[in-house]
């Protein structure tokens, strides 16, 4: 169909997959390309033959299987892939248009490409230019929202690039049981000394951690920074450490440098709650006096907004009893132990695209 036809079919409550008679499950309400199951199996459910040959030929483990983009195969092209890769591909049923859209939602492509394969228009509805798309502008609005804060024709436009609530959230595949908005990194929660050489090293000499800043959450200056704010160096040993961006600058950062006008909305919400407002927010300001307050000594409303910005007691600034508390090594305990422990594993190698443009990443 033309646009025009295509706008009026809306008009009737049509979308791709009803006009075309498609199956739901399958293209969803307007998938280019059928959503192929098998990747979207949490890692602990995939049979063992299925994790070994992805281990084997793309690297995977549990935490970059389970968070969308995080493995550097996903940055490139089905063009770009060796064929040990493809034949990693092959066993989750995803070659060649369904990796690049799946999987790499055409993040490899440079613009004149999106324009000659016809993926342009979706981006450019999300917001995004040439300029942008090569890293020469800042990104869209729609780069910082959650799912629910794109507008209706916003989220179809970002199903028309494999794009649905769990990969543009990168929302975990395991199910989050915590009380946080995502998954507590548990390396980040365990005693110096209770760290492996290697994870002491990377903390070291990636982060410029000591044993005392990193056992006093909050006081390290990387902390201060925003995921974005890292170096891509810094970011391949990020997810080493368990951290991906939405787990950075919500347990590390608070979001404390991010520009108020970005702010998610229940990140807003809570931080009005704390006492911020857009005039008093930000990683220099001072900090509302509930913050020197114990934990024990906030409201039920406080506590909740407290931990929508990923604090809990053993990281709350006034601290449990008193002055910060230093971590104890059974700090939540039920959480993912030992997830991204395995410090003599190899690490991810750094995809290489082509281009700036190739870089770009969609996801917020």
């Amino acid at each position: 169909l033309t646009n025009e036809q295509r706008e009026s079919a809306m008009q009737l409550c049509f979308y791709k997959t009803s006009y075309d008679e498609l199956n739901i499950v399958e293209y969803g309400f307007g998938y280019p390309i059928v959503r192929p199951a098998a990747r979207f199996v949490p890692w602990a459910d995939l049979d063992s033959e299925t994790r070994i040959t992805m281990e084997e030929t793309h690297g995977y483990n549990e935490f970059t299987w389970n968070v969308p983009a995080l493995n550097p195969s996903e940055l490139k092209g089905w063009f770009e892939m060796t064929d040990t890769e493809k034949r990693g591909a092959e066993a989750i049923n995803c070659t060649d248009s369904c990796w690049d859209c799946w999987q790499a939602q055409y993040n490899s492509y440079g613009w004149q490409d999106l324009v000659n394969r016809g993926h342009v228009d979706a981006y450019a509805a999300l917001g995004w230019s040439e300029s942008s798309w090569c890293g020469e502008s800042t990104a869209p609005p729609t780069n910082k929202r959650s799912w629910n804060e794109l507008t209706e024709q916003e989220q179809l436009n970002a199903t028309e690039l494999c794009l649905d609530r769990f990969n543009w959230d990168r929302n975990s595949l395991e199910v989050n049981t915590g009380p946080f908005p995502f998954i507590l990194p548990p390396l980040r929660y365990k005693q110096w000394s209770s760290l492996t050489f290697d994870q002491q090293q990377i903390a070291k000499d990636v982060f410029l951690y000591k044993e005392e800043t990193w056992d006093n959450v909050g006081t390290a200056d990387i902390e201060m920074r925003l995921f974005d704010d890292l170096t891509d160096f810094q970011k391949t040993y990020a997810v080493e450490l368990g951290f991906y961006e939405k787990t950075w600058d919500c347990f590390q950062n608070h979001y404390r440098s991010e520009t108020w006008r970005y702010l998610r909305s229940d990140v807003l919400s809570a931080s009005e709650t704390l006492g911020w407002n857009q005039s008093s927010w930000g990683i220099t300001k001072p900090t509302p006096n509930v913050y020197n307050q114990q934990w024990g000594e906030l409201s039920p409303e406080e506590q909740a907004a407290a931990t929508t910005l990923c604090y809990f007691d053993k990281s709350w600034p006034g601290g449990p009893g008193g002055a910060r508390d230093q971590l104890v090594g059974s700090v939540l305990q039920e959480g993912r132990e030992g997830v991204m422990s395995q410090a003599d594993r190899m690490l991810p190698k750094v995809a290489t695209v082509g281009s700036i443009c190739a870089l770009m990443y969609i996801f917020i």
